[in-house]
């Protein structure tokens, strides 16, 4: 787990030196046509339980909860929590974002949007900052390209300075903020904001050097206000009156203690083939996957989302349906009213004039035919075989799309066959015509 900013390095190295290892979550997320869905999420634990984790984990209905033997280490157990929902807002209920608490909080959004032939789905999820220090947000701070990079987790030093800086700053801001309201009730530190605001760089670069750990924060700080503005009176006389900011710094780094070595892996399954996501892991056709550290989303929310597309049979059965019969229906219509015709004239249906097409539609028939043979046998080949980039994966079919593209392609065949015939016909009667 990377450091957060420098002036936290010496808690992190505390916390990762007790720690035993780095902890995998994985979140997987199972979405139906019906709007239902599983959640399961599989953690490492011992065989006492769990485990302390920073990720929100329910043990009570309508969790159930599995375990297995890890078969790289006897002594860890890998446990399965799982639950189905109705819909994304049931499951939204039971992970309860809690905006105004210091934890791991997350929510879920599906959207649907039917269009016939296909139904889309939109899923996202969103990890939110965790961090109490975090005004003004860290995407204002960054430009879009640097905030881009920040969240996909590529290391770069560029970067990673400038969160630093920001975190020290929203750090400092709170520190002084709290400070200065301090000094305003008591004249007899004989303090200003002038004074804090001058020591600020010194401030910021003690608070570098200083070993922080979650049970002396506030003394820490304190003490090292106290070395630098050297007001009347001790600052830490006045602790009591920070028991807000203190709360806040022991809640955040007990937090961070718990998720510090954390990993997280989300899986999302889609009805239906996946076309669009931003996904950074391994793309199957119909699951998408995200890996990223609890750093990704300690100073600005971090959002993942996918998209598919599921074809719905019974429209597009109908549609075929409704072609067909009014194709039969215009048949049925001309063949009477011909039959009509030729009764009035006093010609019998046997005797009459065979109809053929003249060569330019014949012609078109061809065309057309062609057309959608070459057109919807390519998108059947495309859809079913191994892409040779790996983005071209997310061309795949279903059984169903693989039934209308053999469809289309047998339509064309009869276009073409049809057009040929009429053709040959055509210019056999002209011939026999001219003899």
């Amino acid at each position: 787990m990377k450091s957060f900013m420098r002036f936290l390095a010496g808690a992190a190295l505390g916390f990762l030196v007790l720690s035993s290892g780095c902890k995998t979550i994985t979140i997987r997320t199972i979405l139906r046509s019906d709007d239902s869905l599983v959640r399961q999420i599989t953690v490492a634990g011992d065989s006492t339980g769990i485990g302390d984790t920073g990720y929100p984990i329910r043990l009570h209905e309508p969790w159930s909860v599995s375990k297995v033997r890890d078969e790289n280490d006897n002594n860890t157990y890998i446990y399965t929590i799982s639950s189905s929902f109705s819909d994304i807002d049931e499951l939204n209920e039971e992970i309860e974002y809690r905006g105004d608490s210091l934890q791991v909080n997350s929510s879920a959004e599906l959207t649907k949007r039917f269009c016939w032939f296909y139904t889309f789905y939109r899923y996202q999820e969103t990890f939110y900052a965790f961090s109490p220090f975090n005004d003004p947000p860290l995407k204002e701070y960054l430009s879009p390209e640097e905030f881009q990079l920040y969240q996909s987790g590529i290391d770069s030093s560029e970067i990673k300075d400038k969160v630093e800086a920001y975190a020290e700053e929203n750090f400092y801001n709170a520190f002084a903020n709290a400070l200065i309201k301090v000094a305003a009730n008591h004249p007899e530190l004989s303090l200003t904001s002038a004074d804090i605001e001058g020591c600020k760089e010194e401030i910021i670069d003690t608070f570098n050097e200083w070993v922080f750990t979650s049970e002396d924060v506030m003394a820490a700080l304190l003490s090292a206000g106290d070395s630098l503005l050297h007001p009347l009176r001790p600052l830490t006389d006045y602790r009591a009156e920070f028991s807000e900011l203190d709360s806040t710094f022991s809640r955040y780094f007990a937090l961070l203690e718990k998720i510090i070595t954390e990993g997280y892996r989300v899986e999302v399954e889609m009805p239906g083939r996946i076309f669009d996501n931003n996904a950074n892991k391994t793309i199957t056709r119909k699951m998408a996957a995200w890996e990223f550290e609890t750093d990704q989303f300690h100073l600005a929310d971090y959002t993942m989302w996918v998209e598919s597309r599921r074809l719905n049979l019974l429209p597009t059965i109908i549609t075929v349906l409704l072609f067909c019969f009014g194709l039969i229906a215009i048949y049925t219509s001309w063949r009477r009213s011909r039959r009509q015709k030729l009764a009035e004239q006093g010609i019998s249906w046997s005797d009459r004039k065979k109809f053929i097409f003249k060569w330019p539609i014949s012609i078109i028939f061809i065309i057309l035919g062609g057309w959608l043979m070459f057109a919807f046998l390519q998108l059947f080949i495309l859809f079913n075989i191994e892409p040779a980039i790996l983005w071209l994966d997310i061309f795949t079919a279903t059984p169903e799309e693989n039934a209308l593209f053999v469809f289309l392609v047998l339509l064309g065949l009869l276009l073409v066959v049809t057009g040929l015939w009429h053709l040959v016909l055509f210019f056999r009667e002209r011939k026999n015509s001219a003899q």
